[in-house]
């Protein structure tokens, strides 16, 4: 599982042409990510998969049932928009119930 980077020539929305590289990157890193509206996170709160690529806080007591843990909040956010935050992405996270 990864995401892909974006080109710093272009917009995150930017649709790509035919024939254009798309660069993931996989593996664990620092990355600035989608976090989906009105979630409620502080630092080292477990995120997983959402809807459109972004990500959601890991619900409590969800372990299985929203997917695995891909990512690990670097930081809070508490908006009622989409959120770009600072995550530590690890793909290869454990699976675990929230507390």
């Amino acid at each position: 599982m990864g995401f892909l980077e974006v080109d710093p020539a272009n917009q995150k929305t930017t649709a790509y042409a035919v024939g254009d590289q798309a660069k993931v990157v996989i593996g664990e890193c620092l990355a600035v990510l989608t976090l989906l509206a009105s979630e409620n996170v502080t630092r080292g709160d477990a995120l997983v998969s959402a809807a459109d690529g972004k990500l959601a806080k890991q619900a409590v007591g969800a372990m299985g049932e929203q997917g695995k843990v891909v990512a690990y909040s670097w930081e809070a956010s508490n908006v009622t928009a989409d959120a770009e935050i600072l995550v530590h992405w690890c793909p290869a996270a454990e699976p675990a119930a929230a507390a």
